[in-house]
């Protein structure tokens, strides 16, 4: 990728230089089967130059300083909101730009909140910000920091969410150890005050480490989860917290890894909020993905302007394995299939993610899990996305639901999961059932077709919708009557819409490489031709319970039934006839890592092997 810059010089090509299963670090996204397919991309995607506000670098360091660059020549929308200014203020003092006047700009914007309601997000913010600059930060600005502090009771849990617990228990403790005098709003003096956070810290690592994070994979608050984590490993003089602190970093920052392909961020997730949200790629960055980012890196600059939280993981310090993780993260193949599992309280969800050249495909189960489960109002249960010079190279099965559980009120657009259906995965093939109570209110499904570009082009034979992505063919259907409906202008997607409560759908996907030569035109005949004449589909899913059995263009034979989702899964999942028990997954696994349930993780690298013992707080490295 060549030396950090934010700006100028050509460094996004396709050259079809990565053979198949087997990572080569070159410009190429393509395997080397797919040569004849670039003849299908437009010519925009075959040169283009780092536009401002992207970042690139050859390794983290590089990557870090021109994020820490770029933030100090952005201005925040809003200067006074410390979740949202203080990374642009604090990269400003980094780099010495105008220190005197960003100073009195950070202390307006100390003002404006200690007037403000309690925040978590601006308490970490400030806290992160002057524990990075207390050098700089005059006395009167330190009193503020402290009074900031100090305006909350640390006498019981947040509650609410992980993200919310690690932000205000960690500023907490932190400011505890800064100023032994303080003492919060109900009295609680300094002492009172780390014991009662340590406490609920350590719970959430632990729960994390042995159960994996209750926000896995969320495309903005995994990410934030990311800043006080770091915060806490980078300035707790206790030992055992800031390990606990940073390893538990580690551990998301595989989960990471293990989903990252080339700049995307490829896996469902226990909260995903909008579209925007989820739509996300080197041309739009979440926190999660921007983080990702300068951590394992891709293979085009990445545009980090609306993701100013990546900062509190640019920043110089200590804890962050960057030679260790990224090598590992570089090591994982195209080709290869992650498993994971999620038991955050009484939520259990099992993950599958398959990886090939071009693009990744995402999806999750909750068996198990109560249909009241509040997992519904903001997860996401399907992720497809692939390589693209072009933005919007996502797709995700869209279902109405329920606002909150016990709410007859319309969720927002693509936000949160219909309890009601249930998907299935094998490789790159993804099913879906469902079956919806007329009590519960809301069951219409939207197919969303991003009108970007990343879709070069988009065909329709014998109900199925069938495109080209550059990378990437993909087909999908429902079983059930469906039309086009009006087109989401705001968000750029046509929607291919079905109003039937009970039903299933399909979603088929192949490398562009299995069908390339001739063009677009001819990619699609010929992947539609074998659509038609090699898959097959057994519909039942007008009766009840419904069930959906496709023969897919490999030849394998997905058998999806729907049930009830607080029971067990019996035989509702078959592969050529065979039970997909999505209750044995690990809490993870995929090539060159793995990690039972309740266990230690353990990472392969050429001869070497990282080993995390969560329970005793220790990492340690040995040869195979």
């Amino acid at each position: 990728m060549g030396h950090a810059n934010i700006s100028g010089n050509p460094v996004y090509q396709f050259d079809a230089t990565r053979c198949q299963g087997k990572r080569v670090v070159m410009k190429s996204t393509f395997c080397a089967t797919a040569l004849l397919a670039l003849a299908c991309l437009p010519l925009a995607a075959q040169s283009t130059s780092v536009p401002d506000g992207r970042i690139t670098g050859k390794n983290y360091a590089e990557r870090a300083a021109a994020a820490v660059q770029l933030f100090a020549t952005l201005s925040p929308a809003n200067p006074n909101f410390p979740k949202e200014a203080m990374p642009f203020h604090a990269a400003r003092l980094q780099v010495g730009t105008d220190i005197p006047g960003t100073l009195k700009t950070i202390d307006r914007m100390l003002d404006a909140t200690l007037k403000a309601k309690p925040d978590p997000f601006n308490l970490h913010a400030v806290m992160h910000g002057y524990l990075l600059n207390r050098d700089k930060f005059t006395p009167a600005m330190k009193a503020k920091v402290k009074a900031l502090a100090a305006g909350w009771s640390y006498a019981k849990p947040i509650g609410v969410s992980m993200n919310y617990e690690l932000m205000r228990d960690g500023s907490g403790w932190l400011a505890a150890q800064e100023w032994p005098d303080l003492v919060d709003k109900d009295g609680n003096n300094a002492a009172k005050i780390q014991k009662n956070c340590a406490g609920w810290l350590m719970r959430v690592f632990n729960d994390t480490t042995s159960r994996n994070a209750s926000e896995y994979d969320a495309p903005v608050y995994y990410g934030t989860d990311f800043g006080p984590a770091r915060m806490i490993a980078e300035f707790a003089r206790e030992e055992k917290l800031g390990t606990a602190a940073r390893l538990t970093l580690d551990f998301m920052l595989v989960q990471t890894g293990a989903h990252w392909l080339h700049g995307y961020h490829i896996s469902s997730a226990g909260r995903g909020k909008y579209w925007g949200s989820l739509n996300l790629s080197p041309d739009a960055s979440s926190s999660t993905s921007g983080m990702a980012y300068l951590f394992f890196g891709g293979d085009r600059p990445a545009f980090l302007g609306h993701a100013p939280q990546t900062y509190w993981l640019a920043h110089p310090g200590h804890t962050l394995p960057v030679d260790w993780l990224p090598a590992w993260q570089a090591s994982l193949p195209d080709d290869r299939l992650v498993l994971a599992t999620h038991l955050a309280g009484n939520t259990k969800v099992w993950k599958m993610a398959w990886f090939t050249c071009g693009y990744g495909l995402a999806s999750q189960r909750e068996d198990g899990s109560a249909f009241s489960d509040f997992l519904y109002k903001e997860c996401r249960r399907t992720m497809l996305k692939w390589i693209s010079a072009k933005p919007g190279s996502t797709f995700t099965f869209i279902q109405e639901n329920r606002r909150r559980p016990k709410e007859k009120i319309l969720n927002a657009f693509a936000y949160g999961e219909n309890p009601y259906c249930e998907t299935m995965q094998h490789e790159g093939t993804l099913l879906g059932v469902y079956d919806v109570p007329e009590e519960y209110g809301f069951w219409k499904s939207h197919a969303p077709f991003t009108q970007s570009g990343a879709i070069i082009k988009r065909t329709e034979r014998d109900g199925w919708i069938i495109c080209h992505g550059g990378s990437i063919l993909f087909a999908f259907r429902y079983t059930q009557p469906a039309k086009w409906s009006q087109p989401n202008a705001k968000e750029k997607l046509d929607l291919y819409d079905c109003d039937a409560p009970r039903g299933g759908w399909i979603l088929e996907t192949a490398p562009i490489a299995t069908y390339a030569g001739g063009g677009t035109d001819a990619e699609l005949q010929r992947f539609g031709d074998a659509l038609l004449s090699k898959t097959k589909i057994t519909d039942k899913t007008n009766s009840s319970p419904p069930r959906l059995t496709f023969t897919n263009l490999k030849g394998r034979t997905l058998d999806l039934t729907w049930k009830p989702m607080d029971a067990p899964l019996k035989d509702q999942c078959l592969v050529d006839g065979k039970l997909l028990d999505y209750s044995r997954f690990n809490l993870l696994e995929t090539s060159n890592a793995f990690q039972p349930n309740q266990g230690p993780l353990t990472l392969m690298l050429g001869d070497a092997r990282r080993v995390y013992d969560f329970k005793a707080w220790t990492v340690r490295n040995e040869k195979n």
